[in-house]
C-alpha cells in the first residue's frame, strides 16, 4: 500500500505555508528519492574526490589555471552531492521540520554549492574561450594570481547567494509572496537566482557555441586544403589528419557539454519560472522533486565530460597509481598543457578532448577503478 503524503490532512491554502504542506511524496516515491539520493551522491562523492586528489597531488597540475577551475568544479560538485543529499532525504524521506533559520541555513547550502558550480563551470568556459579567440596571448590574460582572483569573487558570490535568505531576504520576515516548491523564500529572491543561474548558463552555451563552430570552420578549411594536395603526403598532412580528428572529438565533447547542461538545468529552471509567476499543485511539486535530482546528476557527470576526458588528467592518473616503470611518457611533455597546443591553433579546450587510451590498471582503490572505467567508456564517444 502506498502512504499518503501528509498534505492531505492539512489546510494548505494561502500564503505561509506549513514545512508539512511540501512533504508531498507517497512512500514509493520517498524510497525511489532516497535510493537515487544515496546512489548518485555516493557516486559523486567519489569521483570528485578523485579528480581533486589527482589535480592536487600533480604540481605541473595545480599551476595551470585551467585545473584551477576544473579543481573548483569538482570540489563545488562534491560539497553540493553531500549537502544536497543529507538536506533532501532529511526532508523529502525522513520529514524532518526544523525550525526557520535552520531550514534556511540548510537550503542556503544546497543553493551556494549548486551556484558555485554553475559559476566554476562558467569560469571554465571562458577559460577555453579565451585560448580559442586569443590563443597567442592566452598565457598573459589567464594566468594563476588572475584565475585564484576569479575563483575567489566567484565562491564569495555563491555564498552570498546562498545566505541571503538566512540573511532576511524570505517572505516571512519581509511578508512577501512565497514561493510554492520552497519554504519560506520569497518569490522575488526565486526570480533572481533564476536570472543569475540563467545568464550564466547563457555565457556557457554561447562560449562552447563559439568553440564549436571555430573547430567546424577549421576542420572545413583542413579539407579543401586536403584536396587540392592530393598527392603530397607529409608530415605537415599527417599532422593536419590528426589535427582534423581532434576537431572531431572535440565537437563530440561539446554536445555533451551542452546536452547535458540543458538537460540538467533546463526542467528546474523552468519549473522555477511557472512557480514565480504561477501557482504550483501538488503534482507539479512532485514533479519539481524528481527534477531537483537532475542538479545532482550534472554533478555526476560533469567529473566524466570535463576531466576524465583530460588527457593530461588521465596520465596523471596513470602516473599516480601505475607502478614508475609503466610510465613512459612525462606528464610535462603532453602538448594540452597550458591550454595550448602545438602550433597556437584552436588551443585551450584540446585538453579536454584528446585521443589517447584511458588509464587502465588503476590500483585497487575502488574509486579509481570506478572512475578509471569511466574515463574509458568516455573516450569511445
Amino acid at each position: 500500500t502506498t502512504l499518503e503524503p501528509l498534505e492531505e490532512n492539512l489546510n494548505c491554502s494561502g500564503n505561509f505555508l506549513d514545512m508539512e504542506c511540501f512533504m508531498i511524496l507517497t512512500r514509493d516515491q520517498q524510497t525511489a528519492i532516497g535510493v537515487l539520493s544515496l546512489t548518485m551522491g555516493i557516486f559523486t562523492v567519489l569521483e570528485n574526490a578523485l579528480v581533486l586528489f589527482i589535480i592536487f597531488r600533480t604540481r605541473s597540475l595545480r599551476r595551470k589555471p585551467s585545473y584551477l577551475f576544473l579543481g573548483s568544479v569538482a570540489f563545488s560538485d562534491l560539497l553540493s552531492s553531500i549537502v544536497f543529499v543529507y538536506s533532501f532525504t532529511d526532508f523529502h524521506v525522513f520529514h524532518r521540520k526544523d525550525t526557520q533559520n535552520v531550514f534556511l541555513f540548510k537550503l542556503g547550502g544546497v543553493t551556494a554549492s549548486f551556484t558555485a558550480s554553475v559559476c566554476s563551470l562558467f569560469l571554465t568556459a571562458i577559460d577555453r574561450y579565451i585560448s580559442i579567440h586569443q590563443p597567442l596571448s592566452y598565457r598573459t590574460i589567464v594566468t594563476r594570481v588572475r584565475a585564484v582572483t576569479a575563483l575567489s569573487v566567484m565562491w564569495t558570490i555563491a555564498l552570498l547567494t546562498g545566505a541571503l535568505p538566512l540573511m532576511g531576504w524570505n517572505c516571512r520576515q519581509l511578508h512577501s509572496k512565497c514561493s510554492d516548491i520552497f519554504p519560506h523564500i520569497d518569490k522575488m529572491y526565486l526570480l533572481s537566482f533564476i536570472s543569475l543561474v540563467t545568464f550564466l548558463l547563457v555565457v556557457i552555451i554561447y562560449a562552447y557555441g563559439f568553440i564549436l563552430w571555430k573547430a567546424h570552420r577549421h576542420t572545413t578549411n583542413m579539407i579543401r586544403r586536403a584536396s587540392t594536395k592530393m598527392s603530397r603526403v607529409s608530415v605537415t598532412e599527417r599532422r593536419k589528419v590528426e589535427q582534423h580528428r581532434m576537431d572531431i572529438r572535440l565537437a563530440k565533447t561539446l554536445v555533451l557539454i551542452l546536452v547535458a547542461l540543458i538537460i540538467c538545468w533546463g526542467p528546474v529552471l523552468t519549473m522555477m519560472v511557472y512557480d514565480v509567476f504561477g501557482s504550483v499543485d501538488n503534482h507539479m511539486k512532485r514533479v519539481f522533486a524528481f527534477c531537483s535530482m537532475l542538479c545532482l546528476m550534472n554533478a555526476t557527470i560533469n567529473p566524466v565530460i570535463y576531466a576524465m576526458r583530460s588527457k593530461d588528467l588521465r596520465m596523471a592518473c596513470a602516473i599516480t597509481f601505475r607502478p614508475p616503470r609503466s610510465v613512459t611518457q612525462p606528464l610535462e611533455n603532453s602538448q594540452e598543457s597550458d591550454g595550448q597546443n602545438e602550433n597556437g591553433k584552436l588551443g585551450g579546450f584540446f585538453h579536454s578532448c584528446a585521443a589517447v587510451s584511458c588509464v587502465r590498471g588503476a590500483s585497487s582503490a575502488v574509486a579509481v577503478m570506478i572512475v578509471c572505467s569511466l574515463s574509458r567508456s568516455g573516450c569511445g564517444l
